[in-house]
C-alpha cells in the first residue's frame, strides 16, 4: 500500500539538514513519528510524508528519504525571493499567500506520487485542504477543532481559521476521529460523513519508566498558560496548604511570556505558598519529563479546552491519577472514582477537595492509577497502526464499490 500523509512533524532530527529551524514548532506532532517509525517495519507499506515548515525559510523543497520506504518532503510556504515582502504583510495575508502556494505544490506531488490514499492530519492549517481537489481514496484525521479554540481565543487569525475548518467539514466524506463529541461538530456541517474511530499513539517510552519513589506530591506538566487551567491550580492550592503544609507542587511547560511566568509568581507571593512550588521549566529529555511525571502522587491538568491530552495519557500509563476537567473527549474516557476525575471548569472546591482526598488516601490513589492503566494500553504503537491499515483498507475498498 502506497500511503500519503499531509501534516505537521518533528523535524528536528534534521537540523543539520535543514538549515535555519528556529523555531520550536519544528518540534511539533512527536506522535507522527512514532506512528512512522512503526509503519517503517511494514514491508508491504510506502510512506510519503509531506509537511509545512515556514520557519526555516528554506531555499528550496527538500526530500528526506528517512526509511528504504518512508520519504519526508519538506515545503516552505514562503517564495523565498518575496520573503521580505511576505512578512511585513498582516498575518491574515500571509495565511492566503502560503496556502495558495502550498496546495498547488501539494496536489502536484500527490500526482507524481500516485498513492493508494492520501491521510490529512488536522483541519486547523492547510494539511486538508487539498483533498477536496483530488479524486483518489483520501481520509481527513482530526487533532484538534477552531470550533472549540474560539471560545477561548476569538480573533480575526482564529476566525479565518475556522472558516478553514468548517470547508474542510463540507467538502470531505471521510473522517478518522478519536470521540463521539468530535463527530457529533463535524455533523452540524456534513450530515453525510462517514467516522472511523482511531487514536495517536503515545511515546513507546512511557511503558518502559521504571518505579520511582514519590518525591512530588502534585504535578502540573503543560503549555503554562491560562486556559490549560494553571490559575485554578494556583487558587485551590492554599486550602490544600492548610490541609498538607509541606506538600510539593511541581510547574514544568512552557509559559507564553516571562511577563506571563512573572505575573503567576506575583500570585504564589500574595498567597503565602511560596515554599510549595517549584517552576521548573520546559524539560527537552523526554525521558526525564516522563520521570518527573512518576515521581509524583497526582497530575491535574484543569484544561479549558482539549481533546484528550497527552500529558493526562502518559500520566495513565505511568500509574499517577489525574485531576482535570470535563472537556472534549475526557468525560467519555474518565469515570470519576474509578480511573481518574473531571469535573465542571472552574469547579475550585472540587479541585482542592479532592486533591486533599488523595493526598490523605495512598490506597485510592493505586486503585485509580491501576484502572487508569488500561487506557493508556489502546496508545500503543503496533495496535494503533494495525487498526489505522484496516481503515485505510476500508476506504480503498470503498471507493471501488
Amino acid at each position: 500500500m502506497k500511503i500519503v500523509w499531509i501534516s505537521t512533524y518533528n523535524l528536528s532530527p534534521f537540523k543539520d539538514i535543514i538549515k535555519g529551524i528556529k523555531n520550536h514548532f519544528a518540534f511539533a506532532a512527536t506522535w507522527m513519528t512514532f506512528l512512522q517509525e512503526e509503519l517503517s517495519n511494514r514491508k508491504d507499506i510506502e510512506l510519503h510524508i509531506i509537511t509545512v515548515h515556514a520557519y526555516s525559510y528554506i531555499k528550496k523543497e527538500m526530500k528526506i528519504q528517512v526509511k528504504p520506504n518512508v520519504y519526508i518532503y519538506v515545503l516552505n510556504p514562503i517564495l523565498f525571493l518575496f520573503k521580505k515582502y511576505y512578512q511585513k504583510r498582516g498575518r491574515q495575508i500571509q495565511q492566503k499567500i502560503r496556502y495558495r502556494f502550498v496546495v498547488n505544490r501539494i496536489l502536484k506531488l500527490i500526482d507524481e506520487i500516485k498513492p493508494d490514499i492520501v491521510n490529512s492530519h488536522g483541519t486547523e492549517f492547510l494539511y486538508s485542504l487539498p483533498l477536496e481537489y483530488i479524486k483518489i481514496p483520501k481520509v481527513v484525521t482530526i487533532q484538534g477543532f477552531i470550533n472549540e479554540l474560539i471560545k477561548f481565543n476569538n480573533n480575526p487569525y482564529e476566525r479565518s481559521r475556522l472558516k478553514l475548518e468548517n470547508r474542510v467539514f463540507r467538502n470531505n466524506n471521510n473522517f478518522i476521529v478519536k470521540f463521539k463529541f468530535m463527530e457529533n461538530i463535524i455533523k452540524q456541517y456534513n450530515k453525510d460523513a462517514n467516522f472511523f474511530y482511531h487514536v495517536y499513539p503515545i511515546n513507546p517510552s512511557v511503558f518502559q519508566v521504571e518505579d520511582q519513589e514519590e518525591v512530588n506530591d502534585i504535578i502540573y506538566a503543560a503549555r503554562i498558560t491560562k486556559d490549560k487551567g494553571i490559575e485554578d491550580v494556583l487558587t485551590c492550592l492554599p486550602r490544600v496548604v492548610k490541609a498538607f503544609p509541606k506538600v510539593k507542587f511541581r510547574i514544568i511547560g512552557r509559559s507564553p511570556s516571562s511577563n506571563y511566568e512573572n505575573y503567576l509568581k506575583k500570585i504564589i507571593e500574595e498567597k503565602g505558598i511560596q515554599q510549595n512550588v517549584d517552576f521548573i521549566g520546559t524539560i527537552e529529555d523526554h525521558t526525564e519529563y516522563l520521570t518527573q511525571i512518576k515521581q509524583s502522587k497526582i497530575c491535574i491538568l484543569p484544561t479549558y479546552y482539549d481533546i484528550y491530552p497527552g500529558t493526562l495519557v502518559e500520566s495513565h500509563a505511568l500509574g499517577v491519577p489525574v485531576i482535570t476537567y470535563k472537556v472534549g473527549g475526557i468525560p467519555e474516557l474518565l469515570k470519576n472514582g474509578y480511573n481518574g476525575f473531571c469535573f465542571d471548569k472552574g469547579d475550585i472546591n472540587k479541585l482542592s477537595e479532592t486533591i486533599i482526598d488523595l493526598l490523605d488516601h495512598p490506597e485510592k490513589r493505586e486503585y485509580i492509577a491501576a484502572n487508569a492503566k488500561k487506557i493508556s494500553e489502546m496508545c500503543k504503537t503496533p495496535n494503533i497502526v494495525d487498526k489505522m491499515l484496516t481503515i485505510y483498507e476500508k476506504i480503498i475498498l470503498g471507493s471501488k464499490i
